[in-house]
């Protein structure tokens, strides 16, 4: 009796948990939990806003504008007050811009991290989601090159062979860039 209503059951979850197509809405789904949770916490739904990187500036951008209306006071409506232009995205990288990289939301963890344990670590959650995204560490890596001169080299496993246990020499050889 107990296999057979395990079995039943069994039957029941795998016919149920069946889908195809975009998942986002589907939440018998196990590939929506991804999707659902990522609109829920970060306000990001993947359909309409497109790339993450081009979703986080607009909203550092929206930042931008609160914080320069509330406490510069700047007034659209005023003649006296030149209009700010928008800025082109900037690389999400750290280097060649580290204001725009952390931002207001990497500060305010910071400084809950320095109530906590004392030290101050900002962590831009926003520019680490987009470093890990799709293309991310690429673009983080050209800012780093950029900011560099274009001079970032490799470690190869020749040179990390000698102070380096076999092991790890090829883990040592996947942090590098090349740059012609």
């Amino acid at each position: 009796m107990k296999r057979s209503l395990l079995a039943s059951a069994l039957a029941l979850v795998a016919v149920a948990c069946q889908g195809s197509g975009q998942q986002i809405n589907d939440h018998w789904n196990a590939d929506s939990i991804a999707p659902r949770a990522g609109r829920f916490f970060l306000g990001y739904d993947a359909q309409k806003d497109g790339d993450y990187r081009d979703f986080a500036w607009e909203r550092k951008q929206h930042i931008n504008l609160t914080l320069r209306r509330h406490l510069f006071h700047h007034n659209p409506d005023n003649p006296n007050h030149p209009d700010v232009a928008a800025r082109q995205r900037p690389l999400n990288s750290l280097l060649p811009d580290p204001v725009s990289f952390i931002h207001l939301e990497g500060l305010l963890i910071g400084f809950a991290t320095w109530t906590g344990t004392g030290s101050f670590i900002p962590i831009p959650v926003d520019s680490l989601i987009g470093v890990l995204a799709p293309g991310g560490r690429d673009e983080f890596m050209d800012g780093i090159t950029d900011f560099a001169g274009g001079s970032i080299g490799a470690v190869t496993s020749t040179f990390a062979h000698k102070w380096v246990k076999p092991g790890i020499a090829g883990t040592v050889t996947m942090f590098h860039r090349l740059v012609d």
